[in-house]
């Protein structure tokens, strides 16, 4: 077995490079069993010019949001939105020689009827490269709509029928001779066991 955070090439996945404290702060408002308000602010505070001589540390710093609302006991609606950006690279301004914008949201709208549930969500996601396109070109912009259907026979055995569409696009498909804008489809039928 390997050391935490370590892979068997010896590299380790987590470990402090700059010294520096990041920090996240968050509040929730709720209203018992019907609404949940959440927002939060994160900041890793890293420092995008350090490096331990294999690899440089990364600054991330985001906003998020999200409520969720249950209405007559058997509606419910979530949506929840996310905003930030990334930094790697020694440069002039310390602000990072690459950065990375992204923005992604989803809403949520379910109903239970008995022993059935219908589910549809719609998410959307776009990562922009602010600065060192010439290095790293981070473009992305996809969408996606999946409707459930759900049936509980009892506590323990449940038939799920999932409908899934993905289309987007991202640049760097084209490096490996592929289209850069993806549509997929997907339908899958499960049958599910809990304990």
């Amino acid at each position: 077995m390997f050391p935490m955070g370590t892979t068997r090439s010896g590299l380790e996945l987590f470990h402090e490079i700059d010294d520096r404290a990041g920090y996240y702060a968050g509040v929730q408002v709720s209203w018992p069993e019907r609404l949940v308000l959440r927002a939060l602010h994160y900041d890793n505070r890293g420092d995008p010019g350090a490096n331990n001589g294999y690899e440089y540390a990364w600054l991330s710093r985001f906003d998020s949001a999200g409520l969720r609302v249950e209405w007559q006991r058997d509606w419910t609606l979530i949506l929840q939105w996310m905003a930030g950006d990334t930094a790697v690279g020694a440069s002039a301004d310390g602000r990072g020689l690459i950065i990375l914008d992204y923005d992604s949201y989803f809403a949520l709208l379910s109903r239970e009827f008995g022993r059935h549930r219908v589910t549809l969500r719609y998410d959307d996601l776009f990562t922009q490269t602010a600065r060192g396109a010439q290095f790293f070109n981070g473009y992305q912009d996809a969408e996606g709509w999946l409707l459930a259907y759900l049936f509980e026979f009892d506590e323990h055995w449940q038939l799920a029928v999932e409908a899934l569409q993905v289309r987007g696009e991202l640049g760097q498909r084209t490096a490996i001779g592929l289209d850069e804008h993806l549509r997929e489809r997907t339908l899958q039928l499960a049958l599910r066991y809990t304990f």
